[in-house]
């Protein structure tokens, strides 16, 4: 009799571990889900606004290369011009100005955030 009662101790040892080890596993899928989700939430909007920037200084860096060419170019050019180019789906509007011995040259676009933005070089005119 004693040894069946020490088996019965032994069986209900047993089974509430089994029970405490379940409430331990659901413990750490909801934890693991939630940390998942956390990261995705995070990561997913910052690295759509990092391409964004990406983005957005390409176009400045490509405009301000055209902008550089068009001025050395229109150098000798004394009147006032307007060119509107299209690239990638942006419009972007130079413009040259001649004020006294310098030429100007300004750029025009709206970036992604729908921003004006502009960019101005000037040139000396011989």
């Amino acid at each position: 009799m004693i040894i069946l009662l020490r088996f019965h101790l032994e069986r209900a040892d047993v089974t509430l571990k089994n029970q405490n080890e379940s409430g331990y596993l659901l413990l750490e899928a909801v934890f693991s889900i939630t940390l998942l989700f956390s990261i995705l939430f995070t990561f997913i909007p910052m690295n759509y606004q990092i391409l964004k920037e990406y983005k957005d200084l390409e176009i400045k860096r490509e405009v301000a290369l055209e902008l550089s060419n068009q001025l050395k170019l229109s150098s000798d050019n004394t009147t006032i011009r307007k060119n509107i180019i299209t690239k990638d789906s942006y419009e972007i509007t130079y413009t040259f100005n001649q004020q006294n011995n310098i030429l100007e040259g300004c750029a025009t676009w709206i970036d992604t955030k729908e921003i004006i933005q502009d960019i101005c070089f000037y040139y000396p005119n011989q």
